[in-house]
């Protein structure tokens, strides 16, 4: 099944965190990594959006507008492609049976509130079990190494990954995406609650999550994405170090 929808001011946070702190990505998928031996490190992204006008791409109403928070980790598949694992996706309650029974995704059920001075200032807060608040405006520092590359080819890392997977059973469910390219602005982020991100990441010490890799923000994207038939699980095969594709 195929949707549309336009995401209107999409932040990401992202964080560079050594391969020991991260969960195991079920198989066939690797983590994508930066960096060689001990400095090698993967890396887990938060991405805070606001759906607007969400709907069929066969049927054109009703149309959904609601906010939406997932929590992923950023890997390659077995064709090596630029993906992304979620561990969570969160939205309001009355948006969860749409997402599981027409779009057969995992939401749960959250409390998310938005707002901001503008549409560049965010702050968000959200309760689902735990809470995750914090505060996000224009302007940065430049991002921590490792680096992809430039500011251009670093928000392309995080953002321009075609595939995205879910759990399903004792295998994966595979999500497709189309979208333009777009500019990020760079973000300053301020984690005033944490506790959300330290439930679905143990291992990775509370404190590193006031300490983002990089953040950023894009006012608009136009998204199609399709949600595709289950996969089943496979042996994955660990990515060679000269033979790693090039950021998408």
């Amino acid at each position: 099944m195929i949707f549309r929808s336009e995401l209107r001011d999409a932040l990401w946070v992202n964080w560079a965190l050594p391969l020991s702190t991260l969960p195991e990505l079920p198989a066939p998928l690797v983590a994508d990594t930066l960096g060689m031996g001990a400095d090698e490190v993967g890396f887990a992204s938060l991405v805070l959006i606001h759906h607007v006008g969400l709907r069929s791409a066969a049927i054109p109403w009703p149309r959904l507008s609601f906010p939406q928070c997932n929590l992923r980790l950023l890997a390659r598949d077995e064709e090596r492609v630029a993906s992304v694992y979620f561990l969570r996706e969160l939205m309001p309650a009355w948006a969860v049976p749409i997402a599981r029974g027409v779009g057969r995704l995992p939401a749960s059920a959250a409390i998310i509130e938005t707002g901001g001075a503008d549409a560049c200032d965010q702050r968000w807060s959200i309760t689902a079990g735990q809470k995750l608040v914090l505060i996000a405006r224009p302007g940065a520092a430049p991002p921590a190494a490792p680096l992809p590359g430039s500011w251009p080819e670093t928000v392309a890392f995080f953002r321009e990954r075609p595939r995205g997977y879910v759990g399903a059973g004792r295998g994966l469910r595979r999500l497709t995406a189309e979208h333009p390219g777009a500019a990020g602005v760079p973000m300053r982020v301020e984690l005033l609650d944490t506790s959300w991100l330290e439930a679905r990441l143990p291992q990775v010490p509370a404190e590193v999550f006031h300490q983002p890799h990089s953040s950023f923000l894009i006012p608009s994207i136009q998204l199609t994405f399709a949600v595709e038939s289950d996969l089943e699980a496979r042996p994955a095969a660990a990515l060679s170090p000269t033979g790693r594709p090039a950021v998408t």
